[in-house]
């Protein structure tokens, strides 16, 4: 609804808003236009979460996140070995049981990819096709932090052009550079920049970190670079 016809309904109208603000002594034209306001505030907030989530903001947390969950395991492990170390006689089983359970966390995640799969193709099969496209979404994620980045540029999803998603070229990005196709993984930032842009999402966040591995592709691309070889040693220590 236009801000003419917000205001002609408050004006005209008996709303809640109307009857408290004139009751408050208020003037009409000012209440009017506190309410056009209001409704104006509460249509944005709607889009924002929408607009947040295409433009890539949660993909580029999640890699941030991944380095401080990561610094989260590394402490859990060597408490782990320090529990083990310094009481074998007698062992805190509740702290071990704790830091375990946290190295355990990382393990599931074949589990969770399937599940993924799944729900997926539940979705494509009842027509359900925007949650077909964000569980697309969420399993492309899934595979780039299982270190499969070739499985992660196969689902279908990556090439649905019918909703503007900076989710696709980022993850085209991220997926290439671990594949070791720098260039291919440039171009597919740059066309993420180019949404973000479109969505007027350039300088939306105030966090620093966000801000650089948008903007920066040498800072973005030495962050995927860790989340692989990260990948590499998970995948190395599970061989061995």
């Amino acid at each position: 609804m236009s801000s003419e016809a917000n205001m002609q309904n408050f004006i005209g109208g008996t709303s809640r808003p109307r009857t408290v603000m004139l009751s408050l002594g208020i003037p009409l034209a000012v209440s009017a236009g506190i309410y056009v306001a209001m409704k104006y505030a509460q249509k944005k907030r709607s889009q924002f979460p929408l607009i947040t989530l295409h433009g890539g903001q949660q993909v580029l947390q999640r890699l941030i996140d991944y380095h401080g969950a990561r610094a989260k395991l590394d402490k859990a492990e060597a408490n782990l070995e320090r529990l083990l170390k310094d009481n074998t006689k007698h062992p805190d089983i509740k702290k071990l049981q704790r830091a375990v359970a946290t190295l355990e966390v990382s393990s599931r995640r074949a589990k969770a990819a399937k599940m993924l799969e799944d729900a997926i193709e539940r979705a494509d099969k009842a027509g359900n096709l925007h949650e077909a496209y964000e569980f697309g979404m969420l399993y492309v994620e899934m595979l780039i932090y299982m270190g499969n980045p070739e499985g992660a540029l196969k689902p279908k999803c990556l090439n649905d052009q019918k909703i503007t998603d900076a989710r696709r070229p980022i993850f085209k990005a991220i997926s290439n550079i671990m594949l070791g196709k720098v260039d291919e993984g440039k171009k597919c930032w740059e066309e993420f920049k180019e949404i973000r842009e479109i969505l007027h999402l350039s300088d939306i966040s105030a966090e620093e970190e966000l801000k650089n591995l948008a903007n920066d592709f040498d800072e973005f691309k030495r962050v995927v670079e860790l989340l692989k070889q990260d990948t590499k040693n998970t995948k190395n220590v599970k061989a061995a």
